[in-house]
């Protein structure tokens, strides 16, 4: 009986031994063999022993945040169908991504979101009315990078809801058109003894005839004229002004 008691307690004792030990010894496993098969460890995650010590969920590898292509049609098509701002919005399956055209009056295309995938890097690429957009709601575009579905959702949103920057209208500046004419060019020659355009004019004769300048963000929210398209006015003003005083140049 004493014999059977001695082996029960070596056994309790030895159980005892392997929980202690058990964080320790997968510690010691990761000092000597951090890669575990090729994969890389999340340089701002805490020691493995720690995470088994814890009972909160906390990811320890690195994980593709990326939307994948199912995904984001799926997210498209879900507004097309429950939202009102996106009525009459059309997706298409392209190579490697996804284009969302969105109409204007007369049914005529007015923008134009690709959203292409480089493995599990995404990129945009943005034209209102055929002209490219440098930046959507502050991103750029045409850089790949990994982009998650809340972000996706955000920009495609933006682009539903953006207004059409208007370029600075030419009425009270009559003048200006027939002295300057369609383009509007700097004074100073560039490398290439060029006088370069920075705006031209757009719906010639019309009431919402505007001169338009070559970095117009195009796209707008929030407000009723881009910033780079607001500085035009003080421009035209100068330039009329130039002009009722029989100077034809000025500085820009």
């Amino acid at each position: 009986m004493v014999r059977k008691k001695r082996v029960l307690s070596d056994q309790t004792n030895l159980q005892e031994s392997k929980k202690i030990k058990h964080p320790e010894a997968l510690q010691e496993l990761y000092r000597l063999q951090p890669s575990f098969n090729g994969k890389q460890p999340n340089s701002s995650g805490s020691s493995l022993a720690s995470i088994l010590r814890t009972t909160e969920q906390i990811p320890y590898w690195k994980v593709n945040n990326s939307a994948s292509i199912v995904e984001v049609t799926s997210l498209v098509k879900t507004n097309i169908t429950s939202k009102k701002e996106f009525f009459g919005v059309g997706i298409r399956e392209i190579v490697n991504g996804i284009g969302i055209t969105f109409f204007g009056k007369e049914c005529k295309v007015e923008k134009n979101l690709t959203i292409r995938w480089h493995d599990n890097l995404i990129s945009y690429d943005m034209n209102v009315f055929e002209k490219s957009v440098k930046k959507i709601d502050g991103i750029e575009t045409g850089i790949a990078i990994e982009r998650n579905l809340f972000e996706i959702n955000k920009t495609v949103e933006f682009v539903s809801k953006a207004k059409l920057c208007p370029g600075q209208i030419t009425k009270d500046f009559e003048q200006v058109v027939k002295l300057r004419g369609i383009n509007l060019v700097n004074n100073q020659k560039n490398s290439n003894n060029i006088h370069e355009v920075f705006a031209t004019l757009e719906n010639q004769g019309q009431s919402n005839e505007a001169y338009r300048r070559i970095d117009c963000d195009l796209l707008i929210n929030k407000i009723n004229i881009c910033q780079n398209c607001q500085k035009l006015k003080d421009t035209l003003t100068k330039i009329r002004n130039r002009n009722l005083t029989g100077t034809l140049s000025t500085t820009l």
